[in-house]
C-alpha cells in the first residue's frame, strides 16, 4: 500500500505520520512486525529524499527507538533464520531481506560503516544461493542487480562523505573505522557481479520481459566505467520497446543520468 502511495504521489505524507505515531504498537507486537515496520520507515525516508525532503531530529529519535527495540529481537531472529529449512524459500528470502533493512538503518542513522559491506554481501549471497539451489534464475538475476546496486550506492555515499569539508566528528570516526581492504574487496566483487549480470542477460537473449534488468545493467556498467557495454545494454533496452515511463520516479531519474553520461559525449 505504501509503495502505491509513493508511486502515485498521493496521500503518503498523512499515511506516514499516522505510521510514525503508532511506532510503539508495531515495535512491541513481534520481531517480524518490528522488522516490517523498519522496512516501511526506510521506504518513507528513501522517498522523502526523492522529493528533496531530508530527515530531521524527529526521524533520528524514531530510528533510535526502532533500532533499540529490534536489537532485542536480533538474536532470536537470526536463530529462526538459521533453523528454517531451504524448502521454505519465500519465507527465508523474506527474512534475509528484512535483515538487510536493519543493516542499512544502522549505516544511515548510526554511521556503522565498518563491516557493512561484508555483512551486506554475506546476506545477499545467501539469498542468491537460495535462488540457485531452487533453480530460480530470474530471481537470482534480480538479487545480483540489487547487490551490485547497493554496494555501488554505499561507495558513492562514502566518497561523498570523504569529499565533504564540514564532516562531523561522528562522520570522521566512522570513516576512520572503515577499512580500505573491505572497500577494495567490494570493488572487485562488484565487477564480478556485473559481469555475471551481463552474461545472464545474454544467455536469456535480452528477452523483452527482462527490460528492467537490461536497463539496470546499462546503469551498473556505466558506474563501472564500462561505457561500451553500458551503451550496448541501453540500446538493447530501447530495442525491447518498453517505455521507461512505466517505471518508478527513482528509475526515471537513473535513466536521465544514464542518457546524460552515455549519449551526450
Amino acid at each position: 500500500m505504501l509503495k502505491l502511495y509513493f508511486e502515485n504521489d498521493y496521500g503518503w505524507r498523512d499515511y506516514s505520520i499516522e505510521l510514525f505515531n503508532q511506532a510503539d504498537e508495531y515495535l512491541n507486537y513481534s520481531a517480524k512486525v518490528a522488522f516490517e515496520y523498519l522496512r516501511a520507515v526506510n521506504l518513507i525516508v528513501q522517498n522523502c529524499r526523492l522529493h528533496h525532503q531530508y530527515p530531521g531530529p524527529g526521524f533520528i529519535q524514531l530510528y533510535d527507538k526502532i533500532l533499540n527495540r529490534i536489537e532485542l529481537y536480533v538474536e532470536d531472529f537470526d536463530r529462526s533464520l538459521l533453523e528454517l529449512p531451504d524448502e521454505f524459500l519465500y519465507r527465508k528470502k523474506e527474512m534475509l531481506m528484512l535483515k538487510e533493512e536493519y543493516l542499512k538503518a544502522k549505516v544511515n542513522f548510526r554511521l556503522e560503516l565498518a563491516g557493512y559491506l561484508t555483512e551486506l554481501t554475506n546476506n545477499q549471497r545467501k539469498i542468491i544461493s537460495l535462488c540457485e539451489r531452487n533453480g530460480d534464475e530470474r530471481e537470482k538475476l534480480h538479487f545480483l542487480i540489487v547487490l551490485a546496486d547497493d554496494v555501488i550506492a554505499f561507495k558513492d555515499d562514502i566518497e561523498m562523505m570523504q569529499r565533504a569539508t564540514n564532516k562531523s566528528p561522528e562522520e570522521e570516526k566512522a570513516l576512520s573505522a572503515l577499512s580500505s581492504e573491505e572497500v577494495e574487496l567490494a570493488e572487485i566483487q562488484i565487477a564480478e557481479y556485473v559481469q555475471e549480470i551481463n552474461e545472464s542477460l545474454k544467455k536469456h537473449h535480452y528477452d523483452r520481459t527482462m527490460a528492467y534488468y537490461i536497463f539496470y545493467a546499462s546503469y551498473l556498467n556505466m558506474k563501472l566505467e564500462n561505457k561500451a557495454m553500458a551503451k550496448q545494454m541501453l540500446a538493447r533496452f530501447h530495442a525491447t520497446g518498453v517505455d521507461i515511463k512505466h517505471y518508478t520516479l527513482a528509475v526515471l531519474k537513473l535513466y536521465d543520468e544514464v542518457k546524460k553520461n552515455l549519449l551526450c559525449e
